[in-house]
């Protein structure tokens, strides 16, 4: 291996090495340069990682195509050059951790993700990161028979801000659930709703303070008890039906059910179920009240048809509060002409002249009657087919 026939590879800088005038450099003149140097040489040249040489007390660069995207604009100037020439700026921890190699100092050095702050974009002060291991190059004819140093150098800045960032994005991640924990703890100790989880079994895993609030039960009684215990023996069926339907897959459940409280009394429950990893989560919102005022309408409404489809000689119209009628008796539909499912769901002012409704009668009538919880008068109406009656004490009442 005599001259640079050695650099005989593919690539830029095997061309360049055999293009430099090495006797204008410390190294001195290629064919005299001892065969570990060449090896060396030819090592790096024939790998894929970013390798370099820095020979002799001067420690002279000399590096692969791989290592060329370390030096930025350094590149190509660098080849050739000093330590101290080339990487000036952090030349007093570099140069000291190369010089302990070639004084024997150091067998090796290796370090990972080391962070240095360089120049190598024009004026541009970045710190790059980088993973390093140093080696000895022998050398007979060398003091301490080391000729120089082998740099192995992977930049891992990229990887090393991503992970920064990915750890950063962690930590932001890890405080959002921290929140949503509290948020979530503080939710489950303060809501009015019924929050709990419970096997398909029917035991009670978890129950927040609601229950006993509205059942009189603590948390401890309820999670020794079964659903069975408290559900109404007449809710059983529907009930376990909506747990079978969350068992086959179905994603969320609502029915509604009977549970005891303490005192034997019973609370309507609305409950709303989903299931996941075997486990049932509810919640149930409380509806005894709007039960109870529900089967008051429907018994009201009852008695309210009971009375008006009695009554033939009067008509008997319910009105909501925008005068939408909703109710209607037989007497209405003799007097005026309109079956039930023809009038229902019209405004009430269809049977005021156009007269009237001009002057805004149906919507003082209306207002009236909200005021002061009646309103009377006498007036011409209108029947379906469009003849004319007068109606006398057409009444309004408000309720």
């Amino acid at each position: 291996m005599t001259g640079l026939a050695f650099t005989n590879l593919p690539g830029e800088m095997s061309r360049r090495i055999r293009e430099t005038d090495w006797s204008a450099t410390p190294l001195g003149p290629s064919g005299a340069w001892p065969q570990s140097l060449k090896l060396s040489i030819a090592t790096i040249l024939g790998s894929g990682f970013p390798m370099a040489i820095r020979l002799g007390p001067e420690l002279v660069l000399i590096y692969n195509d791989a290592y060329r995207p370390i030096l930025g604009d350094k590149h190509p100037a660098a080849l050739g050059r000093s330590l101290r020439e080339v990487w000036w700026e952090i030349s007093p921890e570099l140069g000291g951790l190369n010089q302990a190699i070639l004084r024997g100092e150091r067998a090796t050095f290796f370090a990972e993700d080391h962070p240095w702050t360089v120049r190598r974009q024009g004026p541009l002060v970045e710190e790059a990161r980088f993973t390093i291991s140093y080696s000895p190059i022998p050398d007979e004819s060398s003091p301490r028979g080391i000729g120089g140093v082998l740099t192995t150098c992977v930049e891992t800045t990229e990887r090393v801000r991503k992970e920064e960032a990915l750890r950063h994005l962690n930590d932001r991640l890890e405080a959002e659930i921290a929140q949503r924990v509290r948020e979530r703890d503080s939710i489950w100790q303060v809501s009015e709703d019924l929050l709990g989880v419970s096997d398909f079994e029917g035991r009670f895993i978890s129950v927040n303070p609601a229950w006993t609030k509205l059942l009189g039960w603590s948390e401890e009684e309820i999670k020794n008890l079964r659903v069975g215990a408290l559900r109404h023996p007449d809710d059983a069926s529907h009930s376990t039906a909506g747990r079978r339907r969350l068992a086959d897959g179905v994603p969320t459940v609502r029915i509604e059910n009977r549970f005891r409280h303490k005192d034997g009394s019973w609370r309507w429950i609305y409950w709303t179920m989903t299931a996941e990893n075997g486990l049932i989560y509810l919640i149930g919102r409380h509806v005894t009240a709007e039960r109870m005022a529900a089967e008051a309408l429907r018994e009201s409404e009852r008695k309210f048809r009971l009375f008006t489809d009695a009554v033939t000689d009067y008509a008997l119209v319910r009105l909501d509060p925008h005068g939408v009628i909703s109710g209607w008796n037989a007497g209405a539909q003799r007097i005026k002409s309109y079956a039930e499912d023809e009038i229902v769901g019209r405004n009430f002012s269809c049977f005021y002249t156009d007269e009237d409704r001009a002057a805004g009668v149906p919507e003082r009538a209306l207002l009236t009657a909200a005021q002061s919880g009646t309103y009377s008068a006498d007036g011409w109406r209108v029947r379906k087919d469009g003849s004319f009656f007068c109606e006398c004490r057409d009444r309004c009442n408000a309720r």
